[in-house]
């Protein structure tokens, strides 16, 4: 059995293979792979894609998945402590087959490695989301019929993005040319040595990662547009001006009219991007959704080794 917690943990022969069986299960969604298995969703953070996918690709795959909300039992009503994680933990491990587990702090995650033997996947505990990756990749191939050397522009804050990092990573991986374009001049990434492992991934891979503040450097070209949340974990992220990198109709003037536009949401209406353009022909937002499922099943194949 396998762990699937860093995209850039995969080589190349891995990721592909990840990719392909994605696009295997758009095409044949019902398969009797992992009968009987049971998977966990330790989830201390809202979701719907995530959770969604993973229960219903299990369903798919002939096994069962349940939902538990940490915070519930870990805390009273009134605040107080109700349950240590660690006796959840191994209480679930009588019962189930794998976990995915979603908690921003991380620690869930690093507990959970340190006292199970039964693999998990990583459901964005805030560094890294393999699984979103993994679709995004695999929707790429879709639409373009290839990775390598394709032109990727990523609007991303200035303050890091997990996921946006994950996507870098696992791009390069496939010899992607992805650009960040921030309002500023440096990228505070999320993961430690971010820069460093971009490096070595761009010389073992062929893949590259340019950081710019220039519109027109970014989007010339571009074959995708890919928008991020913009969030940040604090009371008021909202309030987060984006400026010209707001992506509408005058940002826009600046792609080629056939750009493909990406966003993994939730989305923003009219912050990060508008509704229209969210909605449009050029957006394959809601597509690229949809291969959150058929990622979660290759995915919990790939955990199983089947």
């Amino acid at each position: 059995m396998n762990n699937l917690l860093e995209i850039q943990s995969l080589n190349k022969t891995q990721l592909t293979a990840l990719i392909n069986r994605s696009i295997d299960f758009s095409k044949n969604k019902k398969q009797q792979l992992l009968k009987n298995k049971r998977l966990a969703l330790l989830f201390s953070e809202v979701s719907l894609r995530t959770k969604m996918s993973f229960k219903i690709g299990m369903q798919l795959l002939g096994g069962i998945a349940t939902t538990v909300s940490i915070p519930h039992l870990t805390k009273e009503f009134d605040g107080t402590n109700r349950e240590d994680f660690l006796d959840i933990l191994k209480s679930l491990e009588g019962w189930v087959d794998a976990f995915v587990i979603r908690d921003y702090t991380g620690k869930l995650l690093e507990m959970s490695l340190k006292h199970t033997n039964l693999p998990i996947i990583d459901g964005f505990c805030g560094l890294n989301h393999p699984t979103q990756t993994i679709a995004d990749l695999a929707i790429i191939q879709k639409e373009f019929k290839k990775i390598k050397n394709l032109k990727i522009c990523c609007v991303c804050p200035p303050f890091g993005s997990g996921v946006m990092e994950s996507f870098a990573y696992g791009g390069i991986i496939m010899g992607a040319d992805i650009y960040f374009l921030t309002p500023e001049s440096k990228y505070s990434s999320k993961n430690k040595s971010f820069n460093k492992k971009i490096k070595a991934l761009g010389k073992k891979w062929g893949g590259k990662l340019t950081i710019t503040t220039d519109i027109k450097v970014a989007l010339s070209d571009a074959k995708i547009l890919y928008v991020d949340e913009w969030w940040k974990n604090t009371k008021n992220f909202l309030d987060i001006k984006l400026g010209k990198l707001k992506v509408d109709n005058a940002f826009l003037q600046n792609a080629l009219p056939n750009i493909k536009i990406m966003h993994y949401l939730p989305a923003h209406h009219d912050r990060e991007i508008t509704k229209e353009i969210l909605h449009s022909k050029k957006s394959i937002a809601f597509e690229q959704a949809e291969f959150r499922l058929y990622s979660a099943m290759a995915s919990l194949e790939y955990i199983f080794n089947r």
